[in-house]
């Protein structure tokens, strides 16, 4: 590997590191806070209410959502990595990049799958749905400029 494209895988790596950071230093975010984009988290408000039995129901199901989302969510930081390093290297195929945008979609299909699942799982038990009022991720004014999963407001 050359020195340019290490840089920029390097620096690449570094750019999605700090983003991270600064996505999970954000106060109160996550299952009984406000998520993100300015939006009731996962069950908040509603899950205050439930009984201690709907709350290790909610819990169960929303550690399982957690555990197959982060695996998901892992492929699709692999596949952007590669595909940021790949995109600025002059000797790259296009069909590889165009390969690698495909694999992006499936696995992005996945997951909102997934989510649909888990809210779908929820309503099942009777429990409230999923990421608040929003209609989904990023709904509202927050750092994802309103455009939630569904394209939602808060």
């Amino acid at each position: 590997m050359n020195t340019k494209t290490m840089r920029i895988v390097v620096l690449s790596g570094l750019a999605v590191l700090i983003t991270a950071a600064l996505a999970f230093a954000q106060p109160g975010v996550g299952r009984g806070g406000w998520g993100p984009g300015n939006c009731p988290g996962y069950g908040a408000g509603q899950a205050q209410n439930l009984t201690p039995e709907q709350q290790q129901k909610f819990d169960a199901l929303f550690a399982e959502h957690q555990k197959k989302g982060f695996a998901l969510q892992q492929d699709i930081w692999a596949k952007r990595t590669e595909l940021d390093a790949l995109a600025h290297n002059p000797n790259t195929k296009p069909e590889r990049i165009t390969q690698l945008v495909n694999e992006l979609k499936d696995l992005r299909a996945k997951q909102y799958t997934q989510r649909e699942a888990f809210r779908a799982a929820l309503q099942k038990e009777g429990l409230p749905a999923a990421y608040g009022n929003c209609g989904g991720f990023g709904g509202g004014n927050g750092p994802r400029g309103g455009r939630g999963m569904m394209r939602g407001g808060c």
